[in-house]
């Protein structure tokens, strides 16, 4: 267990990839253009998710791991329900990997996108929410989600070449039963190996007042092996192969006529579909090597990967998979330019996405591919940071037997200006472009050898993003040697020349493709504050978001799209009381929703509460002791993001739940 330390300063070039400078930089730049270093994204107040937070909650899905950004809503919940919301917008409009791999098209409605990880395989969770640098990816129309998986010297212990841990989780509201065991061996200072397998079974869900969902009970299977070559004479090389598999029988879609299963569903109030024995699963390969000689003008890295989501409906004997690979070649120059540092990326990336549907002994195949070349250029000044960039997306997509190619420009540029006083302001904008729409690829299978696109042809789904604000540090400010962050945000995301198709549903053929008229829209603010005092930490999340459709209109939940959400404010409390005892408490409270499409019901406000408890008992070393008490009074509850039907309410989320843990080290 970790004791909580003040956080390193670090100044940010906005929410756009940019340098990490420690607080000393601002003064006194080093001579050594080495120093000047790049990363994905910037580390402020809220994005990030490290190991340290997601045991703390004893996350068993990103739900858990994600609960305390004030930002992400995750609605649904059960496993094949989830869909995440970054500032309002569907996760089929992020740019999601693992790893660096691009997690695939929706396969049905919006499943395979985003799949149930492992949290325990994971290292970080670095949250994108604004304008993302060219060198981010392709189709980031509303900002990223970047999941990394930990490495063999991630967990080692003092002194060790050869260990790993075992743990078992419990939870009460759906009888959670989860069980996890890691090994690892080093080889020298450089190299390592790590294996990890997990399993969880549980129980249909318990909703808060004591109600059950049907058909939410599943299991869940996790592998990984992953080899790490870290820093070796300026070498680095990551292979890994991961593998997720969930399984059970759940509710698939509504048809046309509901079946006596959920017409008592309706009855109960709660949207739900007909049955259907399904197994999801996921396959992931990925191979990242690193060159950093003592150069400043080569810093070179090459990433490949495979990643096949494949969704089986046993009852209805139907397959939908996606088959993807891509990767990403780039190399950073550093260099002087008066007396400025700049350091300039320079790079291509790819994926290939091919979709497939079988059902009665008929496969249907639909493919997109991307080709992105770009620039960015991260520049330093005394005071002052600058990242400018550009890429041009190449990408030809099938609808049906129809192709579509074309090519998009997008740039972007950001800054931040450091006024004295612990203040800094910063401004970004950015564009992004995607060639295909987010048509699930069920329903691509359902496209009729004379569908029409209107015009005969289709635009590239652009967005363009704008944020700014200002942020304060200051150290001392209440109390000798603590830290206090605080930072405003405001934001403007316009979605245009969306991708629509007629048809899909309830099994009906897919007919016509066009581009929607207008723009959707999510703008909104965000506050967010932190203060840390020796091994105290408190975190104050508060955003606010508006959407709006095409026609301008307020949003309830539209499909592959976006969500609305009342005002959420996220409150983040932890001890750490002594070496051996970790406390927490999280508030998560959100507003009541009532700017709905008329002839929607309200959506009434929520609060939750959750105390943690982390405990190693001082005789038995390597050994910890855990207790999490989720929406500790029981409250009964809908996500406001969560897909719901007219004056049917979506599915509640979970009652109390209680889990505990115990986890060996050796």
């Amino acid at each position: 267990m970790k004791a909580i330390t003040l956080a390193k300063v670090t100044l940010i070039a906005s929410n756009a990839a940019c340098f990490s400078l420690s607080a000393a930089a601002q003064t006194d730049p080093p001579d050594e253009l080495n120093t000047l270093t790049v990363t994905g994204r910037s580390s402020d107040l809220q994005g990030d998710v490290d190991r340290d937070d997601i045991e703390r909650s004893l996350a068993t899905d990103l739900d858990d791991a994600l609960r305390s950004q004030s930002n992400i809503r995750i609605g649904g919940s059960t496993a094949n329900t989830q869909r995440l919301y970054l500032r309002g917008i569907e996760g089929s409009n992020l740019s999601i990997t693992v790893d660096g791999a691009r997690q695939g098209s929706n396969l049905f409605q919006h499943r395979g996108g985003l799949l149930r990880i492992d949290p325990q395989l994971l290292k970080a969770i670095n949250v994108d929410a604004g304008p993302v640098a060219a060198d981010a990816g392709a189709g980031a129309l509303g900002g990223g989600v970047r999941l990394v998986t930990v490495d063999a010297q991630d967990l080692q212990q003092s002194g060790q070449t050869l260990g790993g841990f075992v743990k078992g989780t419990y939870g009460t509201a759906d009888e959670l039963k989860h069980g996890s065991i890691a090994a690892y061996g080093l080889m020298g200072e450089h190299a390592g190996l790590l294996a990890y397998f997990s399993t969880a079974d549980n129980e249909d869900l318990r909703i808060g007042g004591g109600d059950e969902v049907p058909n939410s009970a599943g299991e869940d299977d996790s592998y990984l092996l992953k080899f790490s070559l870290l820093e070796k004479d300026g070498h680095s090389l990551r292979l890994k192969a991961e593998q997720h598999k969930n399984a059970g029988l759940y509710a698939w879609g509504a048809g046309d006529l509901p079946t006596e299963f959920y017409q008592e569903m309706y009855a109960q109030g709660r949207a739900g579909g007909e049955p259907a024995r399904q197994e999801l699963q996921r396959e992931s390969y990925t191979l990242s090597y690193g060159w950093n000689p003592t150069s400043p003008l080569a810093d070179v890295s090459v990433s490949v990967y495979r990643n096949d989501n494949e969704l089986e409906n046993f009852t209805h004997d139907t397959v939908y998979l996606t088959e993807g690979f891509g990767g990403d070649v780039r190399n950073v120059l550093r260099y002087r330019l008066g007396n400025t540092q700049h350091a300039l990326t320079v790079g291509a990336d790819y994926f290939s996405d091919e979709g497939s549907s079988r059902s009665g002994g008929t496969d249907v195949n639909n493919t997109t591919e991307n080709l992105g070349l770009y620039l960015q250029d991260r520049i330093r000044g005394n005071r002052w940071l600058l990242s400018l960039g550009v890429r041009l997306d190449d990408y030809e997509t099938d609808y049906g037997l129809q192709t579509v190619t074309g090519n998009e420009v997008s740039p972007n540029i950001s800054g931040e200006v450091t006024l004295g006083g612990g203040v800094e302001l910063f401004a970004a904008y950015g564009e992004a472009a995607r060639g295909a729409s987010t048509i699930p690829v069920g329903w691509a299978g359902r496209i009729t050898d004379d569908a029409v696109i209107q015009g005969g042809d289709l635009d590239a789904e652009r967005a363009q993003q704008t944020e700014g604000g200002l942020r304060y540090q200051a150290r001392s400010a209440f109390r000798d040697n603590d830290q206090l962050d605080v930072e405003l945000k405001v934001f403007d995301t316009q979605i245009e020349d969306m991708i629509a198709f007629t048809g899909g549903g309830g099994g009906k053929p897919v007919t016509e493709f066009y581009n929607l008229d207008g723009a959707f829209s999510s703008t909104g603010y965000e506050i967010n504050l932190r203060w840390q005092y020796a091994r105290y930490e408190t975190r104050l999340g508060f955003s606010h978001t508006t959407l709006e459709d095409n026609n301008g209109d307020p949003v309830s939940v539209v499909r592959r799209l976006g969500a609305a959400s009342g005002d959420t404010l996220v409150w983040d409390n932890r001890w750490m009381l002594s070496q051996a005892l970790d406390v927490g408490y999280t508030l998560v409270a959100v507003g009541a929703l009532d700017d709905l499409p008329e002839g929607e019901p309200d959506k009434p406000d929520y609060t939750t509460h959750a105390v943690q408890l982390g405990w190693q008992p001082p005789t038995l070393a390597g050994l910890t002791l855990s207790l999490v008490a989720e929406n500790l009074l029981d409250k009964q509850y809908t996500d406001h993001t969560t897909l719901s039907r007219g004056d049917i309410r979506g599915i509640e989320e979970a009652g109390r739940n209680v889990k505990l843990a115990a986890q060996y080290r050796f």
